[in-house]
């Protein structure tokens, strides 16, 4: 077990840009059209609790990860949530990427994964 870690701490807005289901991935964007646009990239989707679309003053946070049962033992996923004014929403994924950029031809900043702990390329600051 291991405390609740912030990854990011913003004043952005992002907004749900995408959502594929036969490749679950989730991506939530920023700043497009008209500022630098930067990405939260949510790989291997297994559960979403979101009530809003857009997220203004966001706050990521992994909390205690989550094992799913696959037939041949458990499986660790990333219970990543997602902290705006008035909500707390939740994504279970398998890698969250932040993304300078966007998702096609962006830099990745930081990855983390659920089998220990996250890896920074380079801190991505407050924003």
């Amino acid at each position: 077990m291991h405390p609740v870690e912030t990854l990011l701490s913003t004043s952005r807005r992002f907004h749900v840009w995408s959502y594929q289901v036969g490749q679950p991935e989730l991506l939530l964007r920023s700043g497009f059209p008209h500022d630098d646009v930067v990405e939260l990239l949510f790989e291997e989707v297994k559960s979403i609790q979101l009530n809003r679309l857009q997220l203004p003053e966001l706050e990521v946070r992994r909390a205690e990860d989550v094992v799913f049962e696959d037939g041949n033992g458990g499986r660790r996923f990333l219970k990543i949530e997602l902290r705006t004014l008035g909500h707390v929403g939740y994504v279970v994924c398998g890698r969250l990427t932040f993304i300078n950029g966007t998702h096609a031809d962006g830099k990745r900043q930081w990855s983390i994964r659920p089998h220990g702990p996250a890896i920074r390329l380079t801190n991505p600051a407050r924003s």
